[in-house]
């Protein structure tokens, strides 16, 4: 598809206030609202398409898709049918980690997964997890090529480098994709920052829908 019609109905209130003071830990996120766009009380951008129907098996219901499409559900480039570069953004706002020190053992952890509902992002696209340091630059931390549908897998990466102990960390998703077309898909879910946890803290004590619930009664849902 060449727009997400969702969007287009309902477009991302780019003038929209963003909230600016600085969060605190725990993060968490698994996108179960029922909106189009992000959650302001978490995130600063609207470039990711907040949905239900997108993610194969997701952890719990909700996931943030990566589509290439901005936020008025339209390709970055109209003119060029063969352009391809940075498209989507999913953008935390400010956290403070000043206070932590490399023995607070903080991990990020999410669920990534590639195609889902969608189109397969190939070899050349990729998604990426960048941490802004002290001196406000951004560094890649993670990185997955394109590939076909498969579950979800999850990450963990560590957050322990002093470098990004400070009162204005953030985190971002960005991929790389065909952004003239509805293209490249990947779904991210359940994201969560906290500390004193290890590379294997992997077990999601949850417990959740995954898909959107059906009638259980007559008038009700």
């Amino acid at each position: 598809l060449n727009f997400n019609g969702a969007l287009k109905q309902q477009p991302a209130n780019t003038g929209a206030a963003h909230k600016t003071t600085a969060i605190t830990l725990p993060f968490f996120e698994d996108f179960t609202d029922d909106i189009t766009w992000t959650n302001k009380d978490r995130w600063v951008d609207d470039e990711v398409y907040i949905n239900n129907t997108m993610g194969v098996n997701p952890v719990s219901r909700g996931v943030a898709t990566f589509d290439a499409l901005n936020g008025n559900g339209m390709p970055y480039n109209t003119t060029n049918p063969f352009a391809q570069g940075y498209a989507d953004s999913l953008t935390s706002r400010d956290i403070n980690l000043s206070t932590f020190t490399p023995a607070d053992s903080i991990y990020l952890s999410f669920f990534y997964q590639p195609q889902g509902n969608g189109f397969y992002p190939e070899t050349g696209d990729s998604l990426m997890l960048f941490f802004k340091k002290k001196n406000q630059a951004w560094v890649k931390v993670w990185g997955k090529q394109g590939t076909t549908l498969d579950s979800f897998r999850q990450v963990m990466v560590p957050i322990t480098d002093t470098i990004y102990l400070h009162d204005t960390f953030q985190f971002r998703f960005v991929n790389r994709a065909s952004i003239n077309t509805n293209d490249d898909v990947w779904n991210v879910d359940y994201i969560r920052i906290a500390t004193n946890r290890t590379y294997a803290d992997t077990v999601v004590n949850d417990v959740a829908f995954t898909t959107q619930p059906t009638n259980m009664l007559n008038d009700y849902t």
